[in-house]
């Protein structure tokens, strides 16, 4: 995550650099420049680049810092007396004491002129101080409450315990080879219609089909529901859990798990054998 946004910073600010150069070229239409001509050409292109590019390595609060200082030095307020109120300070825009537009100061310091405006409104609200934003140290105000969250893990936790079977292989389409398996009987709508119904039962709040689902996922990435074509029978589902549980089990207990689904797997193997026999014996019909 933070390599994808250094290279989106590399991205921006190539773009910005591009732009500048671009503006530099062109001129900025002004007539601030000694007699009357760009003030733009007032500097020579490296200088211009060298503090746009100390400016773009800044963090954009101290950006923030740096331009609120130049908007103190060049602002100059006036008062008019009879309506008693402020007018909107303007802006002297100076760079190395030469006076530039503000098209060429926004080009300096790499910012836009909607930036430079919130924060000129920022320094006449409050001088300068670094901004905060409104929503910081804020929960939105969907934010799920702890207790519930804490309801859902537990319910998937111990739905997971009784229903689900680890699957010992790989399923072909996963990538995830610790899963467990749920009947493809069962839907993760089913399942959350059980922790719907459970919540009406004891009067806790519900979550909708959405919130569960990205719960689901959080907590239990690795249960999925099984495919048709992946499914195991009851029977074997159970003696699955009953071999997964019985690692800590005394010896003999251990051995009438794996004598128990060895003949099971045995009488399915028979049952198969008969099945296929008998479609031949209809397919020669």
């Amino acid at each position: 995550m933070a390599e994808c946004e250094l290279a989106d910073d590399l991205v921006d600010s190539e773009e910005i650099v591009a732009k500048v150069k671009k503006f530099l070229e062109e001129g900025c239409k002004c007539s601030q420049g000694v007699k009357g001509g760009y003030c733009s050409q007032q500097f020579q292109k490296e200088v211009v680049l060298s503090n746009l590019n100390n400016c773009l390595e800044l963090s954009h609060g101290e950006l923030d810092l740096v331009i609120l200082a130049n908007i103190q030095a060049f602002t100059r307020i006036d008062v008019i007396a009879r309506e008693k109120r402020k007018r909107s300070a303007r802006c002297s825009f100076l760079y190395l004491n030469r006076p530039i537009c503000k098209e060429m100061f926004s080009n300096i310091y790499g910012i836009s002129y909607s930036r430079f405006r919130i924060l000129k409104e920022h320094y006449e609200d409050h001088g300068i101080c670094q901004r905060v934003h409104g929503n910081r140290k804020r929960l939105p105000h969907n934010t799920l409450p702890q207790t519930v969250t804490e309801d859902v893990k537990n319910f998937l936790t111990n739905y997971v315990e009784e229903n689900a079977v680890l699957f010992p292989g790989r399923i072909p389409g996963l990538k995830n080879n610790v899963i467990c398996l749920l009947s493809s009987s069962d839907t993760k709508m089913s399942v959350w219609r059980a922790f719907k119904r459970t919540c009406d039962e004891t009067g806790k709040q519900a979550v909708c089909y959405t919130t569960f689902l990205k719960l689901w996922e959080q907590f239990h990435p690795g249960v999925v529901v099984a495919k048709p074509m992946t499914d195991l029978c009851l029977t074997c589902q159970q003696n699955t859990s009953k071999l997964v549980r019985s690692a800590n089990l005394p010896d003999r207990e251990k051995s009438e798990c794996v004598l128990t689904q060895q003949e099971h797997l045995d009488c399915v193997r028979t049952e198969r054998f008969l099945q296929e026999r008998l479609c031949r014996g209809q397919n020669q019909l």
